[in-house]
């Protein structure tokens, strides 16, 4: 299970070295990161790297960094933009893929490997049933209800899957709340 706040094996390269990352989930309004790295030159930025799972699209966040050689900062993602009507709101149950890319002043960088992030509503303890590609997340004594939506989404997949002659290959993620 991808959760947050799980730190990110170290990466070195051209003497430029990842000491420390995080990520904290402040749900609803986004994911912060925070992240510690040196080099033998001054580190001249640090970008994020992050995308949502099963989209081609790789989005950029710029941590904000005066040059050292050594350097600490935080950079906050926000998933919650604009007003309710603005569709800018990542819900429970996105994944999101990232990486750090970290720059010294002669141009040298290095990238972090990806990892991956269960984005979630942290007021809550998730638990959750799986069949196939289908995986229910709920909470508190429902565990009965969360088997019921799996089974007849399962059910729905098949019989619209013969229906319209196609399958899914993709995870589907259902998020199911007590009220």
């Amino acid at each position: 299970t991808l959760w947050a706040g799980v730190d990110i094996v170290v990466a070195q390269q051209a003497g430029i070295e990842v000491r420390s990352t995080s990520v904290e989930n402040k749900f609803p309004d986004g994911l912060l990161f925070k992240i510690t790295a040196s080099a033998p030159k001054e580190i001249k930025g640090i970008t994020l790297l992050y995308g949502i799972a099963g989209s081609n699209v790789t989005q950029y966040g710029i941590f904000k960094v005066e040059p050292a050689a050594q350097v600490s900062s935080e950079f906050l993602l926000r998933t919650k933009v604009g007003g309710e009507n603005s569709g800018s709101f990542s819900p429970p149950g996105t994944i999101f893929n990232y990486r750090f890319r970290i720059e010294d002043k002669d141009g040298n960088w290095i990238e972090t490997e990806p990892q991956a992030l269960l984005y979630m509503d942290n007021r809550f303890t998730w638990e959750s049933v799986t069949k196939d590609l289908v995986t229910v997340y709920y909470y508190g004594p429902v565990k009965r209800r969360a088997e019921t939506i799996l089974d007849v989404t399962s059910q729905t997949l098949v019989k619209m899957g013969d229906l319209l002659g196609a399958r899914i290959t993709r995870p589907i993620r259902l998020v199911v709340y007590n009220n």
